[in-house]
């Protein structure tokens, strides 16, 4: 068992108003749409729906995944709704930030301390993250264009590789 089956998390099938939500995303004028107000929808959808649904998730097709960090400075319990890759039995997450060219607040968190939670709809699991690049990261990546493909223009605005993260449950000895 891994943390995938642990979560109940699949990646959903998706239609043609989601895909083109997804082509939209990855355009310069989605990525300023979306780092606006995607955030805020999805967790207040996943508020509203009790935990069974997000806004990416209904109208994009994509599987989001709450990934909850404590703040690296402020101690304070931080979720944040992204896309969940599948890799293995674990699932990672890209650091893409939107295509905006900033690593999100949510790396530095999990660099100060890897322990988190992830919740997938109404299941939640105890992770610990771990760091990956070269190989590893560039399996994550093509893994992660077959959900989202928009990653490979938002890949572009980055100086810098984007930090990739896969989680794996911290089973309990």
């Amino acid at each position: 068992m891994g943390l995938q089956s642990d979560i109940g998390y699949e990646v959903p099938r998706t239609n043609a108003l989601q895909r083109a939500a997804i082509r939209f995303g990855g355009t310069r004028l989605g990525t300023i749409v979306f780092s606006r107000v995607l955030r805020t929808l999805d967790l207040t959808f996943h508020r509203l729906s009790g935990g069974r649904r997000t806004f990416g998730g209904v109208f994009g097709g994509v599987p989001i995944v709450m990934l909850t960090t404590t703040g690296a400075r402020s101690g304070r319990a931080r979720t944040n709704p992204l896309i969940g890759i599948p890799h293995g039995v674990d699932v990672a997450v890209f650091a893409a930030n939107y295509g905006l060219g900033v690593i999100p607040s949510w790396v530095y968190n999990l660099r100060a301390s890897r322990d988190a939670e992830l919740s997938y709809g109404r299941r939640t699991a105890k992770v610990r993250a771990r760091e990956v690049s070269g190989e590893e990261a560039d399996e994550v990546f093509a893994a992660a264009i077959l959900i989202y493909p928009g990653y490979v223009e938002y890949r572009k605005r980055f100086d810098q590789p984007i930090p990739v993260f896969v989680l794996a449950a911290r089973h309990r000895p």
